[in-house]
């Protein structure tokens, strides 16, 4: 299974970014053998992240962990049924452990949301 991290350097052990856009790096990570690809989101300022979020999907990845993530990423991610989770300040490794064990909170809304929003974004088969 392939996850999503985004980071602040391109190692398994770089802290999770505090948000998905502004993210210097996103590791595409093979969950069997721990191996990765290394997305670098070369338009981190001012972007709407719509780019890396497209990486994501066009990876394969089935989840996400990052944390805020704004409107645009997370409607491009929550369509293509990527499950979101939050990595706070975990290294990228440590988030990957902590989601295996079912210990990540999932993001169920994009940042600026209404927090009694909880519909979902997008309009996949998923179930979410």
């Amino acid at each position: 299974m392939k996850i999503g991290i985004t980071t602040s350097a391109t190692a398994l052990n770089s802290q999770v970014s505090e948000d998905f856009e502004s993210s210097p790096y996103c590791l595409i990570v093979e969950t069997d053998d721990l191996s990765f690809d290394v997305y670098s989101n070369e338009e981190q300022h001012g972007d709407d992240g719509i780019a890396m979020a497209k990486a994501v999907v066009d990876s394969g990845c089935e989840a996400v962990i990052t944390n805020r993530i704004l409107q645009p990423a997370f409607d491009e991610l929550a369509g293509a049924c990527i499950t979101r989770y939050a990595g706070e300040s975990f290294s990228a490794k440590d988030a990957l452990d902590l989601m295996e064990a079912y210990q990540l909170s999932l993001i169920r809304d994009y940042e600026g949301a209404d927090p009694h929003m909880h519909e979902h974004h997008g309009d996949c088969e998923c179930g979410e």
